[in-house]
């Protein structure tokens, strides 16, 4: 049994040595040794998920943690501002509102009438009267 274990942290060794993004990634924290271990022991050397780090592509990395950070910071953020937020004072606020939405769509509403009949009356009024012409 230890010779496989040894054999293992071996190839282990020998997989760090082809991936040396890896161990910058470790060192600065965003991995921990037993994860890589862990994976590379599950996954394999050769799974696709190594190649970010065979290609150097550690920018990518790097930009994936921010965005993920920054997107726990503005959630963070927002929770607290509705923790602060009075639900009462809120829903006095949209209960005005509702009603001075209702109060403008009232008066729109008089006004499209008011001038669609004055309308019909301008139609009237302009209205040719027929003449009492007729043919024999």
């Amino acid at each position: 049994m230890s010779v496989t274990r040894n054999d293992s942290l071996g190839d282990f060794k020998q997989f760090l040595k082809n991936h040396p993004l890896l161990v910058k990634e470790v060192r600065r924290g965003i991995y921990s040794w037993q994860e890589i271990y862990e994976e590379w022991y599950l996954l394999g050397e050769e799974n696709e998920v190594w190649d970010r780090f065979r290609n150097g592509d550690v920018t990518r990395i790097d930009d994936e943690k921010k965005q993920e950070s920054t997107d726990k910071a503005v959630l963070s953020s927002l929770f607290d501002a509705l923790k602060s937020v009075d639900v009462q004072s809120m829903q006095k606020h949209v209960t005005n509102l509702s009603q001075a939405l209702g109060t403008i769509s009232g008066v729109i509403s008089q006004f499209q009438t008011t001038s669609d009949t004055q309308e019909v009356d301008d139609k009237k009024k302009s209205k040719p009267k027929s003449s009492s012409f007729r043919r024999d």
